[in-house]
């Protein structure tokens, strides 16, 4: 099983045509199916078997899993898997060939220099296909430029070669031997120089998604300066020319100690949490500047339309009050009613609400309270209008299953409350003990769920 396969060699229904891909633990061939010459080519990866009996038979355990999850799948940056199978002792995934350019070309000379606004699109579409990886439990663990691709069809950009994944689930397995060295799945040392984290690197920590988050702004780092690393030239992140929360968020994932995000979802939420400046204190107070400089000219108009409404008043205010009272009252939309179109996370561990935002209230308004036993346990306001999320912590202590009350607050909004149930087997399960859970705001007297 050491030797790539010769072109035209025949496996189950698809005859390999080429070898277009190799890395430590796969191969990727470019096959035809035969069965059905209508269909378009495929990928073709085979599972490099290496190691010990242990070491083998949970890399192939690894291999199945993603396989698996990868079928299930269904994202634009994610490659569609059709079909796992083995064959004389070797085991094959059959997945969608992606025509296009691999990312790495964009750094050797063979393409133009990709602009600030492609390299920011690139960003946000792999981080959407991590997050999709990460709440199914998988590192991809070797996120560089030469694993992504630019699709030709719609110039989307596509996640490749799982050949290095690592199934989060199976980080607690018996210690295996790999060389001389005693470790465990999710621990061994599988990196590319220059994009892996410090962790990964020395192999003395399980993986973690935090780990394709820091190889991720390596690369998209690596695409401004045209170059893979390591980088000699001056440079900082605050002089790439990328926007502002595009930088910030760079910031956060490259912190190899004390970094705020747990994972991909994490990071999404981290990118459109920005400040929003037309409420900050300075723009408040340019406001205020302004208005003070208006006021004698707003005072002076304001008289002369009283004086003139008051001609009129006992004439109109009948038919006004009557015009009032058959109007019925406005009520938005709810639940799960956001105003903006922005793709908002639900983490799969904790709480979240989505709600209606009236138009005069400002983000940080909103409360969403959680409360067990008549104690107060968190409470957070909402960063982003509309949207609130309370997660729990890495160790999960802090929310295990139980039933707890939730108590949401908006403005003009009558307030929300229920009683739920957290339960270990939620099929979102991540970090901890608790899982997502969805609730909407009420604007009438009949509270409505979410969905």
């Amino acid at each position: 099983m050491n030797q790539p396969l010769s072109p035209l060699t025949q496996l189950s229904k698809y005859q390999i045509q080429d070898l277009i891909g190799q890395g430590t633990f796969a191969r990727v061939y470019a096959a035809t199916d035969t069965f059905d010459l209508r269909q378009p080519k495929r990928a073709l990866l085979e599972l490099i078997i290496q190691g010990d009996t242990q070491e083998k038979n949970l890399r192939r355990r690894t291999f199945q899993r993603t396989a698996e999850i990868l079928e299930k799948l269904n994202h634009n940056s994610i490659p569609k898997a059709y079909c796992l199978f083995e064959q004389d002792g070797g085991l094959y995934l059959a997945q969608e060939l992606i025509d296009g350019i691999n990312y790495a070309d964009y750094l050797e000379g063979d393409r133009s220099v990709l602009t600030v606004t492609e390299i920011e699109q690139v960003f946000i579409e792999v981080l959407n296909g991590l997050a999709e990886l990460h709440k199914a439990k998988i590192v991809h663990r070797d996120i560089k430029p030469s694993n992504l691709m630019r699709r030709n069809s719609d110039q989307s950009t596509v996640i490749v070669d799982f050949g290095s994944a690592c199934d989060l689930s199976l980080v607690d397995e018996v210690a295996t031997v790999l060389g001389e060295h005693q470790q465990k799945v999710g621990y061994t040392q599988i990196y590319t120089p220059g994009y892996a984290h410090p962790d990964q690197r020395d192999g003395l920590v399980p993986a973690s998604p935090q780990w394709d988050l820091y190889a991720l702004a390596k690369t998209i780092i690596a695409f401004r300066l045209g170059t893979n690393p390591p980088w000699h030239q001056s440079w900082s992140i605050d002089s790439l020319g990328f926007s502002d929360r595009t930088k910030e968020l760079l910031k956060e994932m490259l912190k190899t100690e004390d970094c705020k995000l747990i994972d991909a979802w994490d990071a999404l939420k981290f990118q459109v949490e920005t400040i929003n400046l037309s409420s900050s204190p300075t723009n408040n107070l340019l406001k205020e500047s302004s208005n003070s400089n208006r006021f004698l000219m707003v005072g002076t108009v304001m008289t002369l339309l009283v004086a003139a409404m008051a001609g009129g008043y006992f004439f109109l205010l009948p038919k006004v009050r009557k015009l009032f009272q058959e109007k019925p009252a406005e009520v938005p939309q709810c639940p799960n009613y956001v105003k903006s179109q922005l793709e908002l996370p639900v983490p799969d561990h904790g709480f979240a609400a989505r709600f209606y935002y009236p138009e005069t209230a400002l983000a940080g308004d909103s409360k969403l309270e959680v409360w067990r036993n008549g104690k107060l346990l968190a409470k957070e306001s909402d960063a982003i209008r509309g949207f609130i999320w309370i997660k729990s912590m890495a160790d999960g202590n802090n929310f295990p299953p139980d039933r707890y009350q939730l108590r949401l607050l908006v403005p003009e909004s009558i307030p929300y409350e229920k009683e739920v149930s957290l339960d270990s087997e939620f099929p979102f399960y991540y970090l901890g003990n608790a899982a997502a859970l969805e609730v909407a705001c009420a604007l009438t007297s009949q509270p409505a769920t979410s969905q």
